[in-house]
């Protein structure tokens, strides 16, 4: 049976590039922002979906299972962090992300695996030295970080108390990936697949365009 012609013609580059400036188009006008923010958990769960395709189709189960639990413990601190008010800093979720339990929504975990996919398979591409691959891995997570956290408050994703985000969010990151990704090259893990870095550069484009809107008070 053949396929219908839009599943052959399917580009998973080309799609994401679509889908984000759909985003960003729909995020800068308050008359459809209040919807894009709806679907902001379904959109962190079809970029994730589309990510980890390649793993299944390169049959790359060992890396996929690693990530998934990256996942669930980055989730766990993220929980701690929350509760707690250590690891991360004193904050909060507001309900953009969606359902969540013990204070942190579920997707939460997932924004964990796309960033430490992105960031690794970023640095292997540009590196080919283990040290220097795992450091920049790190590099490239915090300064992620350091560019969505300002967009992130001004959607509400979460808050911080008080408002200044705090030096111990951005350490605790980079030692969480730091971890990660020691383990991730002692196990031999490979990632063949490029579409990890290419959505982790389409999205540091995306947020670092909301973070210069934000700052010159354009959008508002």
């Amino acid at each position: 049976m053949e396929r219908p012609a839009f599943i052959k013609n399917y580009n998973p580059y080309r799609f994401l590039v679509i889908f984000y400036i759909v985003g960003l188009a729909g995020h800068l006008f308050p008359l459809t922002r209040s919807f894009m923010l709806s679907i902001t958990p379904f959109a962190l769960l079809i970029s994730w979906i589309t990510i980890i395709i390649p793993f299944i189709q390169n049959k790359e189960w060992n890396t996929l299972i690693f990530f998934i639990l990256c996942g669930i413990a980055g989730f766990i601190a993220e929980v701690i962090g929350v509760n707690y008010g250590i690891l991360f800093g004193d904050y909060s979720y507001g309900d953009v992300l969606g359902f969540g339990i013990f204070g942190a929504p579920l997707v939460i975990g997932l924004n964990w695996i796309i960033i430490l996919t992105g960031s690794l398979s970023l640095s292997g591409i540009i590196f080919k030295n283990k040290i220097i691959i795992i450091s920049a891995a790190v590099v490239f997570s915090v300064v992620f970080d350091y560019i969505l956290e300002p967009v992130a408050v001004f959607f509400t994703y979460w808050n911080w108390k008080p408002e200044n985000i705090p030096l111990t969010n951005y350490f605790t990151w980079g030692a969480l990936v730091l971890i990660f990704s020691v383990i991730f090259a002692c196990l031999k893990l490979t990632l063949k697949s490029k579409l990890p870095a290419f959505l982790f550069t389409i999205q540091f484009i995306y947020f670092f365009i909301f973070r210069l809107l934000i700052y010159f008070k354009i959008l508002k």
